[in-house]
């Protein structure tokens, strides 16, 4: 069973993700709450970001160094 999260815990890893240190399952964990929450106006960016990776209509490079 998938635990669910609360906005006090999607706060930092939403920072996390912002600022670039987001870990692969930390993102998967904000892309299935903004895929399945209702969310305040002042994170609707981020869900409507989040809908277009899952739809893959973002393509995110990251360069290997």
């Amino acid at each position: 069973m998938k635990k669910l999260y609360d906005k006090q815990e999607i706060a930092p890893l939403l920072d996390k993700f912002m600022t670039g240190v987001s870990t692969a399952d930390e993102e998967q964990v904000l892309e299935q709450y903004f895929l399945t929450h209702e969310v305040s106006k002042e994170w609707r960016v981020y869900k409507e970001m989040f809908a277009l990776f899952n739809n893959g209509e973002v393509d995110i490079e990251m360069d290997a160094e």
